[in-house]
């Protein structure tokens, strides 16, 4: 294991903990210019006792099952981190994780690397971040073993295009069963499409969906400690009838709130492992179950601005895939909505007839706010990279990918 110190982490420590929410307006203001600094992000591992709702209705919790989960800072997700382009992040990972039995021998002729090892040895890697990879920056090679402790600087390149991004772990063999524990969070890096005026007046909100893939032991307590059966093939929609869903920023089926007409900015994360989302907003009808789509409208995708308004109905998002959406609170006609409670649903087969398919319920509320989506006009050159055109493609490459038999 790598370990680096920096001799003014404890004392850092608990300024670096800090909710997200409690910052000062100052640093919460990215729309005003100013030099790049360095930002600070205290990561403790370390196992934590949390609840993850099972049965919900109305928006209110009736039960709910105890969880012991690896975590950062005890949370059921990790702390959104902000930048913009120039700045340094500069990230103290801290493994407080116990020390694990060695692992059973592999069986004749085969690899312990490549069966499930090492839960408890994390790193991190700084998901679409166009950063360098070398040293104690973006180096998933380097890791933390129980008791280490690694400083991650991660330089932002000044000319860093703003966006949605991620970090999680990434260490061989532990990689699936930490973030299926919720060690995951959100990465914005703020710039220039923040500016843009109808979006800077949109409330934002950062939605990263999780598959916390828990198991009840004998005493009641969800765990992620086996791979099998959470992470086979079959393993999601089994625990789906067992009562899993999908969380957004660790809770089950949140309530988000808009005002009739209003326009929010919606970015969505998918944390997961394994199954896709097909992200929907619908009207549903309390006494048919019928769905009327209420559109989205994508301006980033991958954390790359498209420079185009999409209109869409559903967002696709496999695991890793992140887009930002803005969602306007009026119906076909483009009136304000009336009250109400609508629904953010998943249109994937595997969720359908199921609690999992209701993702978050979303009420419209409150003295109509009527705002306008931006002109595609002032998207279009913001897109940061240009379309790669057929002539210029002058060659082609092969891969080819296969899954090998066991032994």
């Amino acid at each position: 294991m790598r370990e680096m110190h920096d001799e003014t982490l404890p004392k850092r420590a608990e300024a670096l903990r800090r909710p997200h929410d409690e910052r000062s307006e100052d640093e919460n203001d990215w729309c005003e210019k100013r030099p790049p600094k360095e930002v600070n992000i205290q990561l403790d591992v370390q196992y934590a006792l949390n609840k993850i709702a099972r049965k919900i209705q109305d928006g209110k919790v009736l039960e709910s099952d105890p969880v012991r989960l690896r975590s950062y800072n005890g949370k059921l997700v990790g702390p959104v981190i902000e930048v913009r382009p120039g700045d340094t992040v500069n990230v103290f990972l801290d493994n407080q994780l116990p020390k694990e039995p060695p692992p059973p021998p592999p069986p004749p002729g085969g690899n312990p690397n490549n069966t499930p090892h090492g839960f408890n040895v994390t790193n991190l890697h700084f998901h679409g971040l166009h950063v360098s990879p070398a040293g104690n920056s973006d180096n998933v090679m380097i890791a933390a073993g129980p008791g280490d402790r690694l400083q991650y600087e991660v330089k932002i390149p000044s000319d860093h295009p703003a966006g949605t991004y991620w970090y999680h772990p990434h260490k061989h063999g532990s990689v699936t069963l930490q973030v299926a524990s919720g060690m995951a969070g959100a990465l914005i890096v703020r710039g220039d499409i923040d500016r843009v005026p109808a979006i800077q007046k949109a409330k934002e909100r950062i939605l990263v969906f999780q598959q916390i893939a828990y198991s009840l032991n004998a005493q009641g307590v969800g765990e992620v400690e086996t791979y099998v059966p959470a992470f086979t093939p079959f393993g999601w929609p089994q625990l789906i009838a067992q009562g899993r869903r999908f969380t957004i920023n660790g809770e089950v089926e949140p309530t988000l709130t808009l005002k009739p007409g209003e326009v929010q900015r919606w970015r969505f994360i998918h944390a997961g492992t394994r199954e896709p989302l097909l992200v929907k907003l619908v009207k549903r009808d309390p006494g048919t179950g019928a769905e009327t789509p209420i559109p989205q409208y994508q301006i980033a995708l991958d954390g790359i601005t498209t420079g185009y308004l999409d209109k869409v109905d559903v967002t696709e998002l496999h695991p890793a895939y992140r887009a930002d959406v803005l969602v306007r609170a009026v119906n076909g006609n483009g009136k304000p909505l009336p009250e109400g409670v609508y629904w953010l649903v998943d249109e994937n087969p595997a969720a359908r007839g199921t609690p999992s398919r209701d993702l978050a319920r979303v009420v419209v509320k409150g003295g109509k706010c009527e705002m306008k989506l931006p002109k595609e006009s002032e998207l279009k050159g913001l897109a940061p990279f240009k379309p790669i055109e057929d002539d210029e493609i002058t060659g082609t490459q092969e891969a080819h990918f296969a899954i090998d038999p066991p032994n």
